[in-house]
C-alpha cells in the first residue's frame, strides 16, 4: 500500500505545472498584498515577553468618563477576510484530497482562480469611510494601505499624498513609493508639490488632534480614569504623537493596571524583552506614586 508521502509526490510530478501555474497565480493575486503585515504581526507576536506583573493587593474599581474609546489598532478588513477564505480553502482541499487522492491536485488552479476573485473584487471597490477614519487616526499603517488602495486604482495624486502623510507618520516603505511614483512620471512635478502640501496639513490635523487627546488624557488619567491611563501607555508604547519611550509607557500600563483595568495587564506582558529589569522596578515604583496620588485625589473628591 502506498503511503501519503508517496502519494503526494506522484501527484506533484504529474500535475507539476498546474501547481507551478497556480501557486504563481495566487501568489501575486492573493497572498502579496497581504503577506507583509501577516508576518510582521507574527514575529512580534512570538517575540513578546510572558512576563507577568505582580499581582497587586492595592487595586480597585476602575474608574473610568465613559467619554473615550480605549485604543486599539485599526481593524483589516482585507486580512481577516483572507484569513477566512485561507481556511475554506485548506477545508476543501482535504475534502477533494480525501475523495480523489492525488487528483485532487489538479483542482488547485480553480480553487486559486475562484479565491483570488473575492479579493480582486475587494481590491477594485471604492474606498471606503472606515479606511479614510482609520487613516485619519494617525496610524501610519493605515495610511500606507489607504494608499496602495489609491495606487491600485491609478488615483496616483492620492496615493502620493496618503503614502507622503504615512511617511511624516514613520512607516518605513512609504517613501519609496514616493520616489518611485516621481521616478516613474505617473505624478508632475505641481501635482506631487500640492499633494505634499495637503498631506501637510493632513499630518498637521492628526497631530493636533492627538495632542489635544493627550492633554485630555493625563488630565482625566491623575482623576482615576483607568481608560485613559491606558490610552496613554498605548500612545507612549506606539509613539502616537508623543515620543515612543516604552518605560513611559510601562508606567501608564502599571498604573491602569493598579487601577483595575484588566487590559493594561495583558499589554504589561509584552515587556519583559523591551526593558531591564532595574527599569521595570523603576517605572512600578513611579506608577505606585501616581496611584497614591489617584488615591488621594478621590478620597478628596
Amino acid at each position: 500500500m502506498e503511503t501519503f508521502s508517496e502519494i503526494f509526490c506522484a501527484g506533484l510530478k504529474k500535475y507539476g505545472v498546474e501547481i507551478v501555474a497556480a501557486s504563481l497565480f495566487g501568489v501575486t493575486l492573493i497572498i502579496f498584498p497581504g503577506l507583509r503585515r501577516v508576518l510582521v504581526k507574527f514575529s512580534d507576536f512570538v517575540k513578546n515577553s510572558l512576563r507577568k506583573s505582580p499581582e497587586q493587593k492595592e487595586k480597585f474599581v476602575p474608574v473610568s468618563s465613559g467619554n473615550i474609546e480605549r485604543k486599539r489598532p485599526p481593524v483589516n478588513t482585507y486580512l481577516i477576510s483572507f484569513g477566512i477564505m485561507f481556511v475554506v480553502d485548506i477545508c476543501v482541499f482535504a475534502v477533494l484530497w480525501f475523495k480523489f487522492g492525488e487528483d485532487a491536485l489538479k483542482f488547485i488552479f480553480p480553487l486559486y482562480f475562484l479565491s483570488a476573485i473575492p479579493f480582486v473584487i475587494l481590491q477594485l471597490r471604492p474606498v471606503s469611510k472606515n479606511e479614510i477614519a482609520n487613516a485619519e487616526t494617525g496610524d501610519a499603517a493605515s495610511q500606507y494601505s489607504l494608499a496602495e488602495h489609491y495606487a491600485l486604482k491609478a488615483q496616483n495624486r492620492n496615493a502620493y499624498m496618503w503614502y507622503y502623510v504615512a511617511t511624516m507618520s514613520g512607516h518605513g516603505l512609504a517613501a519609496k513609493k514616493c520616489k518611485k511614483l516621481e521616478r516613474k512620471k505617473t505624478i508632475s512635478p505641481s501635482e506631487a508639490l500640492e499633494a505634499q502640501s495637503e498631506a501637510g496639513k493632513i499630518y498637521a490635523k492628526i497631530q493636533e488632534r492627538l495632542k489635544h487627546e493627550f492633554e485630555n488624557f493625563q488630565e482625566l488619567a491623575m482623576k482615576g480614569d483607568s481608560v485613559a491611563q491606558y490610552n496613554l501607555g498605548w500612545m507612549y508604547q506606539h509613539g502616537e504623537h508623543v515620543q515612543q519611550d516604552n518605560f513611559r509607557a510601562y508606567v501608564w500600563y502599571y498604573l491602569a493596571d493598579l487601577c483595575g483595568d484588566g487590559a493594561a495587564n495583558s499589554q504589561l506582558k509584552k515587556f519583559g524583552e523591551k526593558l531591564f529589569p532595574s527599569q521595570i522596578e523603576a517605572a512600578q515604583s513611579e506608577a505606585r506614586e501616581k496611584f497614591e496620588a489617584v488615591r488621594k485625589f478621590l478620597e478628596v473628591k
